[in-house]
Formats: C-alpha cells, sequence, structure tokens
C-alpha cells in the first residue's frame, strides 16, 4: 500500500487501494444481464483488483455487470462479472469497477497484463 498526495493540501495519506494500479487503454464490454448488446468502453487504468472505464453510459453504485475484456486486435483476455464501486462525472466520465470472483489463471493473465505495461 503506497502513499497518494491531496492535490489540494499536499499532504500525503494512505491509498486505500490494495492492489497497484496501471494506465492502460483496453476494450471493454460492459452488459447488464439482460441486456443482448453491449458497446464497446475504454478502460483506463487497471489492476488485479478493477478498473476504471470511461464510458457515456449509465450504471449505478453495486451494479453487477458481465464483462469482456480485449487486447488490441480484438482477442479476448477475460470475461466475467464485476461490481461497479464508484461513478465519476469529471475529469472523465467513467465508473470504478471492482472484479468479481476471478479465477487464479484470469488473475494471472491480468497480472502479465500489468507487468508488461510497468516494464
Amino acid at each position: 500500500m503506497g502513499f497518494k498526495e491531496d492535490e489540494k493540501t499536499g499532504a500525503f495519506s494512505k491509498e486505500k487501494r490494495e492492489h497497484p494500479r496501471v494506465s492502460i487503454q483496453l476494450k471493454i464490454k460492459l452488459k447488464r444481464s439482460q441486456e443482448e448488446y453491449a458497446e464497446f468502453d475504454v478502460v483506463r487504468n487497471l489492476s488485479l483488483g478493477g478498473a476504471f472505464v470511461e464510458t457515456k453510459r449509465v450504471f449505478h453504485v453495486n451494479d453487477i455487470l458481465d464483462f469482456t475484456l480485449y487486447l488490441e486486435g480484438g482477442v479476448t483476455l477475460l470475461k466475467g462479472k464485476l461490481r461497479v464501486v464508484r461513478c465519476a462525472l469529471e475529469p472523465i466520465q467513467g465508473l470504478g469497477l471492482q472484479f468479481l470472483e476471478l479465477t487464479q489463471s484470469q488473475k494471472n493473465k491480468l497480472k502479465k497484463i500489468i507487468d508488461s505495461t510497468l516494464q
């Protein structure tokens, strides 16, 4: 767990995130269970625990969504469920999302993507 500087006061506080995040740009489809079609949205940052997704679509905190995360070229990286933990309007309209019930194999795939971004 690291420290984060408050932009207004300059004071440092403990990071609340359990996993470090990396800036990234991946395509993702978020879908309510009854929806037949989902649009592509963009993952802006990613960790083993979740992601921030830029989207104009409206979801609510605690919504459970199905997701498909894609690598460049449309290759599917992960499929699963996640929970909306935060809705943001500024500076970018989007969602803070928490991955739910990832298998060890899925976690390993995510870790490879995160590690490759850090190098």
